[in-house]
Protein backbone atom coordinates (compact mmCIF):
# COMPACT_ATOMS: atom_id res chain seq x y z
CA UNK A 1 0.00 0.00 0.00
CA UNK A 2 2.85 2.73 0.59
CA UNK A 3 4.88 1.85 -2.41
CA UNK A 4 1.49 2.72 -4.46
CA UNK A 5 0.69 5.64 -2.76
CA UNK A 6 4.37 6.55 -3.60
CA UNK A 7 3.98 5.82 -6.83
CA UNK A 8 0.21 7.94 -7.19
CA UNK A 9 2.03 10.63 -5.33
CA UNK A 10 4.89 10.67 -8.42
CA UNK A 11 2.26 10.44 -10.97
CA UNK A 12 0.87 13.48 -9.40
CA UNK A 13 4.20 15.13 -9.08
CA UNK A 14 4.23 14.65 -12.93
CA UNK A 15 0.40 15.81 -14.21
CA UNK A 16 1.48 19.11 -11.91
CA UNK A 17 4.21 19.40 -14.33
CA UNK A 18 2.01 18.65 -17.37
CA UNK A 19 4.07 15.50 -18.40
CA UNK A 20 0.80 14.04 -18.97
CA UNK A 21 1.59 11.07 -20.37
CA UNK A 22 4.65 9.62 -18.25
CA UNK A 23 2.13 10.25 -15.22
CA UNK A 24 -0.42 8.38 -17.05
CA UNK A 25 2.04 5.27 -17.51
CA UNK A 26 3.10 5.26 -13.57
CA UNK A 27 -0.77 5.84 -12.70
CA UNK A 28 -1.16 3.16 -14.69
CA UNK A 29 1.75 0.96 -13.74
CA UNK A 30 0.02 1.20 -10.01
CA UNK A 31 -3.42 0.05 -10.98
CA UNK A 32 -1.58 -2.79 -12.21
CA UNK A 33 0.34 -3.96 -9.10
CA UNK A 34 -2.38 -3.29 -6.71
CA UNK A 35 -2.85 -6.24 -4.23
CA UNK A 36 -6.46 -6.21 -3.11
CA UNK A 37 -5.98 -7.95 -0.08
CA UNK A 38 -7.65 -11.64 0.71
CA UNK A 39 -10.33 -10.09 2.79
CA UNK A 40 -13.40 -8.16 2.12
CA UNK A 41 -12.48 -5.33 4.04
CA UNK A 42 -8.79 -5.26 2.37
CA UNK A 43 -10.47 -5.23 -0.63
CA UNK A 44 -12.74 -2.16 0.02
CA UNK A 45 -9.79 -0.40 1.60
CA UNK A 46 -7.99 -0.38 -1.53
CA UNK A 47 -10.69 0.82 -3.23
CA UNK A 48 -11.40 3.55 -1.64
CA UNK A 49 -7.88 4.54 -0.89
CA UNK A 50 -5.75 4.14 -4.26
CA UNK A 51 -8.29 2.61 -7.28
CA UNK A 52 -10.83 5.30 -7.20
CA UNK A 53 -8.42 8.13 -6.74
CA UNK A 54 -5.58 6.80 -9.67
CA UNK A 55 -8.43 5.94 -11.60
CA UNK A 56 -10.04 9.31 -12.14
CA UNK A 57 -6.59 11.00 -11.81
CA UNK A 58 -5.84 8.77 -14.51
CA UNK A 59 -9.30 9.91 -16.16
CA UNK A 60 -7.65 13.32 -15.84
CA UNK A 61 -4.23 12.78 -18.06
CA UNK A 62 -7.05 10.91 -20.74
CA UNK A 63 -9.17 14.12 -21.12
CA UNK A 64 -5.67 16.25 -21.77
CA UNK A 65 -4.50 14.05 -24.03
CA UNK A 66 -8.26 13.89 -25.89
CA UNK A 67 -8.55 9.97 -25.54
CA UNK A 68 -12.26 10.76 -24.32
CA UNK A 69 -13.51 7.24 -24.77
CA UNK A 70 -10.80 5.93 -22.25
CA UNK A 71 -12.14 8.72 -19.97
CA UNK A 72 -15.05 7.12 -19.84
CA UNK A 73 -14.02 3.87 -19.48
CA UNK A 74 -12.01 4.93 -16.66
CA UNK A 75 -14.84 6.85 -14.99
CA UNK A 76 -17.48 3.79 -15.58
CA UNK A 77 -14.89 2.15 -13.19
CA UNK A 78 -14.96 5.00 -10.57
CA UNK A 79 -18.39 4.93 -10.45
CA UNK A 80 -18.66 1.67 -10.20
CA UNK A 81 -16.89 1.67 -6.92
CA UNK A 82 -18.90 5.02 -5.57
CA UNK A 83 -21.62 6.08 -7.67
CA UNK A 84 -21.16 9.85 -5.41
CA UNK A 85 -17.54 10.21 -6.82
CA UNK A 86 -18.07 14.04 -8.03
CA UNK A 87 -14.49 13.69 -9.83
CA UNK A 88 -15.72 10.59 -11.93
CA UNK A 89 -19.01 11.98 -12.87
CA UNK A 90 -17.24 16.00 -13.75
CA UNK A 91 -14.85 14.08 -16.16
CA UNK A 92 -16.96 12.11 -17.77
CA UNK A 93 -19.31 14.98 -18.35
CA UNK A 94 -16.50 16.66 -19.73
CA UNK A 95 -15.57 13.80 -22.04
CA UNK A 96 -19.16 13.15 -22.72
CA UNK A 97 -19.73 16.77 -23.64
CA UNK A 98 -16.49 17.18 -26.01
CA UNK A 99 -17.81 13.64 -27.83
CA UNK A 100 -20.79 16.13 -28.47
CA UNK A 101 -22.65 14.14 -26.20
CA UNK A 102 -24.60 16.46 -25.19
CA UNK A 103 -27.48 14.83 -22.81
CA UNK A 104 -24.93 12.50 -21.27
CA UNK A 105 -22.99 15.21 -20.23
CA UNK A 106 -25.70 17.30 -18.80
CA UNK A 107 -26.71 13.99 -16.89
CA UNK A 108 -23.40 13.33 -15.26
CA UNK A 109 -23.05 16.86 -14.12
CA UNK A 110 -26.24 17.15 -13.01
CA UNK A 111 -25.31 13.88 -11.09
CA UNK A 112 -22.11 15.25 -9.74
CA UNK A 113 -23.97 18.61 -8.34
CA UNK A 114 -26.29 16.35 -6.80
CA UNK A 115 -23.60 14.22 -5.05
CA UNK A 116 -22.03 17.70 -3.75
CA UNK A 117 -25.33 18.82 -2.27
CA UNK A 118 -25.95 15.34 -0.39
CA UNK A 119 -22.88 14.36 0.56
CA UNK A 120 -20.56 17.46 1.68
CA UNK A 121 -16.66 17.93 1.40
CA UNK A 122 -14.43 16.73 3.80
CA UNK A 123 -11.92 18.98 3.83
CA UNK A 124 -11.80 23.17 3.05
CA UNK A 125 -9.27 21.63 0.25
CA UNK A 126 -12.41 19.40 -0.70
CA UNK A 127 -14.89 22.11 -0.68
CA UNK A 128 -12.21 24.85 -2.72
CA UNK A 129 -12.21 21.89 -4.87
CA UNK A 130 -16.14 21.27 -5.64
CA UNK A 131 -16.77 24.93 -5.41
CA UNK A 132 -14.71 25.08 -8.64
CA UNK A 133 -15.59 22.25 -10.43
CA UNK A 134 -19.24 23.60 -9.42
CA UNK A 135 -18.67 26.80 -11.55
CA UNK A 136 -17.44 25.10 -14.52
CA UNK A 137 -20.22 22.17 -14.37
CA UNK A 138 -23.19 25.73 -14.36
CA UNK A 139 -21.52 27.14 -17.25
CA UNK A 140 -21.75 23.70 -19.43
CA UNK A 141 -25.17 23.04 -18.59
CA UNK A 142 -26.32 26.77 -19.16
CA UNK A 143 -24.63 26.70 -22.72
CA UNK A 144 -26.60 22.58 -23.45
CA UNK A 145 -29.60 23.84 -21.79
CA UNK A 146 -29.59 26.92 -23.95
CA UNK A 147 -28.68 24.85 -27.29
CA UNK A 148 -31.01 22.42 -26.49
CA UNK A 149 -34.08 25.37 -26.20
CA UNK A 150 -33.06 26.77 -29.32
CA UNK A 151 -32.58 23.56 -31.65
CA UNK A 152 -36.22 22.93 -30.23
CA UNK A 153 -37.28 26.84 -31.57
CA UNK A 154 -35.86 26.00 -34.76
CA UNK A 155 -37.36 22.76 -35.30
CA UNK A 156 -40.76 24.23 -34.34
CA UNK A 157 -40.47 26.83 -36.93
CA UNK A 158 -39.31 23.87 -39.33
CA UNK A 159 -42.72 22.36 -38.65
CA UNK A 160 -44.19 25.16 -39.30
CA UNK A 161 -42.70 26.22 -42.92
CA UNK A 162 -43.37 22.90 -44.21
CA UNK A 163 -47.36 23.16 -44.12
CA UNK A 164 -46.21 26.35 -46.59
CA UNK A 165 -43.39 25.06 -48.49
CA UNK A 166 -42.88 22.22 -50.41
CA UNK A 167 -39.39 22.26 -50.48
CA UNK A 168 -38.74 24.35 -47.23
CA UNK A 169 -35.10 25.55 -46.59
CA UNK A 170 -35.04 25.02 -43.28
CA UNK A 171 -32.81 21.99 -43.42
CA UNK A 172 -29.64 24.46 -44.13
CA UNK A 173 -30.28 26.55 -40.98
CA UNK A 174 -30.37 23.12 -38.52
CA UNK A 175 -26.83 23.56 -38.84
CA UNK A 176 -25.40 23.94 -35.10
CA UNK A 177 -22.67 26.10 -34.40
CA UNK A 178 -19.57 24.90 -33.78
CA UNK A 179 -18.80 23.10 -30.68
CA UNK A 180 -17.54 25.73 -28.41
CA UNK A 181 -13.41 25.29 -27.24
CA UNK A 182 -12.74 24.03 -23.77
CA UNK A 183 -12.33 27.24 -22.82
CA UNK A 184 -15.95 28.42 -20.33
CA UNK A 185 -14.95 31.89 -21.81
CA UNK A 186 -16.47 30.87 -25.22
CA UNK A 187 -19.35 29.36 -23.48
CA UNK A 188 -20.51 32.35 -21.74
CA UNK A 189 -19.46 35.79 -21.22
CA UNK A 190 -16.57 35.87 -18.68
CA UNK A 191 -17.31 36.55 -15.05
CA UNK A 192 -14.14 38.47 -13.22
CA UNK A 193 -11.95 36.05 -14.81
CA UNK A 194 -13.32 33.01 -12.47
CA UNK A 195 -14.54 30.70 -15.30
CA UNK A 196 -11.36 28.60 -16.66
CA UNK A 197 -13.76 25.44 -16.93
CA UNK A 198 -11.03 23.02 -19.00
CA UNK A 199 -7.97 25.17 -18.27
CA UNK A 200 -5.01 22.55 -17.41
CA UNK A 201 -3.93 24.68 -14.66
CA UNK A 202 -7.67 24.29 -12.86
CA UNK A 203 -7.50 20.85 -14.31
CA UNK A 204 -4.52 20.02 -12.20
CA UNK A 205 -5.78 21.37 -9.04
CA UNK A 206 -8.27 18.57 -8.51
CA UNK A 207 -5.95 15.65 -8.47
CA UNK A 208 -6.31 13.49 -5.42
Amino acid sequence: MDWALQLKDHANSLYHNQKFREAAKVYTDCLVALDFGETEEESRETQVMLQLPVTTNLAACMIEQGSYARCIELCNIAVGIDPRCVRALYRRGVAHYRRHEHEEARADFESAQQSMKCFPASSGSEQTAYDDMDRRMTVYLNYIRRKKAEHKQMFAKAFQASHYDDKPDWQQKMDPSPLPSDSDEDLEPPAAGIFSCCSRRATRKKLV
